[in-house]
C-alpha cells in the first residue's frame, strides 16, 4: 500500500481534486468546502458510487454536482472531489480562522494540475504541476528550495533543470516534493476502494442513491408487501417511511 501522494501522477487519469486542511476535522472541511450547507450522503461511497452520484446530479454552472468523500490521514483532514469540484476556488473558505489548506487540482481539460497552498484566509503559494517556474502567492518561494533539491529546477527558480523522463515522471517529483514539505499522506486503497462518509458540497443530488442500509431494506420490503411501489436503490419516499413507522409502532 503506498501511503504518500506522489501515486496521484500514475493514474490513468487523475481527473478529480484533492484538498487537505489541518486544524479541522473532516465534517468541518466538508462544509467549508460548500458554499452552502453540505449534506451528508446517507452511507459512506466508494470512489465508483461518488462519480455517480456526482454525475447524476447537477450545479448552478455544471452538468454535474460535486460529491466529496472526506477522511483523515497523519495530521490532515482530507476530502476527494468528484464530479464539478469547487475545491480549487474556496482556498480562503478552507484556510481562514488560523487553518491551513493544500488544495491539489487536476484540471484534466485544461491542464496542467494545479497545486495551491493557503493558511488563514491567504494565498502563499500556487503554481502549475510542471510550470514550478511560474510561482505566485505571498510567500510563492516557500518550496522553491525542495524544488531546486528535487533537480527540478535550477538554481534561483526561473529555469526548468534538463530531464528526459516526461511529465508523468516530472508530476511524480513534483507531488514528492509537496507531500513531503506538508507531511501529506493518502493511502491509495482508499481511492479504490474504501467506503468513505461522503458530502454533495456543491449542487443537488440524490444523496440516498446508494441507500442500502439493513433498515433501508426492511423499509422496502415491508413497502412491496403492502402494495406500494418502491425502487431497489435510491431515496426511499418519506411517506412510504412515514407509513413503515406508523405500523411498527
Amino acid at each position: 500500500m503506498t501511503e504518500d501522494i506522489a501515486w496521484l501522477a500514475e493514474l490513468k487519469e487523475w481527473d478529480f481534486t484533492v484538498v487537505f486542511a489541518r486544524n479541522m476535522d473532516p465534517d468541518e472541511l466538508a462544509q467549508r468546502l460548500s458554499a452552502r450547507e453540505a449534506s451528508p450522503v446517507a452511507r459512506p461511497l466508494t470512489e465508483a458510487q461518488a462519480r455517480t452520484m456526482a454525475w447524476s446530479g447537477q450545479s448552478e454552472d455544471y452538468g454535474a454536482a460535486s460529491v466529496a468523500r472526506v477522511g483523515r490521514s497523519g495530521g490532515w483532514s482530507f476530502a476527494l472531489e468528484y464530479g464539478a469540484p469547487v475545491g480549487g476556488y474556496r482556498w480562503r473558505e478552507l484556510s481562514q480562522d488560523g487553518s491551513e489548506a493544500v488544495v491539489l487540482s487536476s484540471w484534466p481539460d485544461h491542464p496542467p494540475a494545479q497545486f495551491e497552498y493557503a493558511r488563514d484566509g491567504h494565498l502563499l503559494c500556487s503554481f502549475g504541476i510542471g510550470e514550478e517556474r511560474t510561482r505566485h502567492g505571498e510567500d510563492r518561494d516557500i518550496l522553491l528550495p525542495a524544488l531546486v533539491g528535487e533537480g527540478l529546477l535550477r538554481h534561483g527558480g526561473t529555469e526548468y533543470a534538463e530531464e528526459s523522463e516526461g511529465i508523468r515522471h516530472h508530476r511524480r517529483r513534483c507531488l514528492t516534493v509537496i507531500g513531503a514539505h506538508f507531511g501529506l499522506s493518502l493511502p491509495q486503497d482508499w481511492l479504490d476502494v474504501t467506503p468513505m462518509p461522503a458530502y454533495v458540497v456543491n449542487g443537488t443530488a440524490d444523496t440516498f442513491l446508494f441507500d442500502r442500509s439493513p433498515e433501508s431494506d426492511a423499509v422496502r420490503a415491508w413497502a412491496r408487501a403492502n402494495g406500494y411501489l418502491v425502487n431497489d436503490n435510491g431515496r426511499i419516499p418519506a411517506a412510504i417511511r412515514e407509513a413503515y413507522a406508523n405500523q411498527q409502532d
